[in-house]
């Protein structure tokens, strides 16, 4: 069947890359689902809230630690009531295409999700900073099918054929729904940085939003994506990225925390002026898993008031856990001067900054 949609379709305009057959193949199949055009989607999209409020949002992964750590020691130090934007992870590609949460039944992801999304749901600070919760579609897994072909790996692990692309976008709004989500993110790094990509977010958000329609009162969905580079996500003339323009399919960009928005692929002007993503909607980055961080807070805070940025990322409340979270109380209190009371924190804004000297 694929061989047939390639044969037929191999002069198409949209999809002719005679030197990459897996991302034409990848192309095609896309097409081949007739799902609403750029076009349409462009006109119907609408965005609600205050886009101009900060936003102090973080990443977790739920699978880093066994269960009596997670139980015991890592999830009460969880300061979700210092988040506006949780993404959580592992999500992956299933055999037959599916989105679903990492099968790892020894440290039950699912029941750590569930606690995850119920203590977020609570601790939100108020209906003003009401949270938004991503399930994130992670970078890489053993055995497990990915959006494009990893350095090194079998070509056949990826979505290859046009009926587990298909299965992939309609799954999404299930899964957010089972756990309560409000939008569908990607780490778009390797080996999910391919060339599809712009196809995918504009297909998953027209997906998300006419399933949205559908409920009473309806519901908007967002769409997220972590991206550590952007050779893909450019209009060029040719690629996906035209057709398909990440800034109208795309909700909300959170720069690669490794490198802050200061990569010259993944800058901040990058994506100001050749993507043309909107500042509100972008933020910075930075990483406290690690103490050799390549953007301290202050220079993440420096950029955000520079170009007017809708906030701050931080990776990741899981790594250096005690003090991750407490710099994400700081840092929350910093984006939110008009929350009332602040939050409680137990470090300065100083003492967050001089631990990313």
């Amino acid at each position: 069947m694929v061989l047939g949609l390639y044969l037929k379709n191999a002069l198409a305009p949209n999809c002719f890359r005679p030197s990459r057959f897996l991302e034409h193949l990848l192309c095609i199949a896309a097409q081949s689902l007739q799902l609403p055009s750029s076009n349409s989607h462009q006109e119907t999209l609408v965005r609600t809230g205050n886009m101009a409020q900060k936003i102090a949002a973080a990443h977790l992964l739920i699978s880093s630690q066994e269960n009596d750590d997670w139980a015991q020691n890592t999830f009460p130090k969880f300061r979700l009531d210092a988040v506006d934007h949780l993404l959580i992870a592992p999500f992956h590609v299933g055999p037959n295409g599916k989105f679903i949460l990492e099968p790892d039944t020894q440290k039950d992801l699912h029941s750590r999700l569930v606690h995850v999304i119920a203590k977020a749901r609570k601790q939100a600070p108020d209906a003003k900073h009401k949270i938004k919760i991503f399930a994130l579609q992670w970078w890489d897994v053993p055995g497990i099918h990915r959006l494009g072909t990893p350095r090194g790996a079998d070509p056949k692990d990826v979505i290859i054929n046009e009926e587990m692309y298909k299965n992939y976008i309609n799954s999404v709004p299930g899964i957010l729904d089972q756990y309560g989500f409000d939008g569908w993110a990607v780490d778009y790094e390797d080996p999910d940085d391919v060339s599809l990509a712009p196809k995918l977010f504009h297909d998953v958000k027209a997906k998300l939003q006419a399933h949205g329609n559908q409920q009473s009162p309806k519901r908007e969905y967002f769409v997220a994506i972590s991206p550590s580079e952007t050779h893909w996500l450019i209009p060029r003339d040719g690629t996906d990225a035209k057709q398909y323009p990440v800034n109208k399919s795309v909700d909300y960009v959170y720069l690669q925390t490794y490198k802050g928005g200061l990569k010259r692929d993944n800058s901040v002007d990058v994506w100001l002026k050749t993507i043309h993503f909107p500042a509100d909607r972008l933020l910075a980055g930075v990483v406290t898993e690690e103490r050799s961080q390549p953007i301290s807070a202050k220079e993440a805070r420096e950029i955000v008031d520079k170009h007017k940025l809708a906030g701050i990322h931080v990776w990741r409340l899981n790594g250096n856990t005690a003090w991750s979270n407490e710099a994400q109380a700081t840092l929350f209190n910093y984006l939110h001067p008009e929350h009332s009371p602040p939050l409680a924190q137990t470090l300065t804004l100083e003492e967050v900054d001089k631990n990313w000297m």
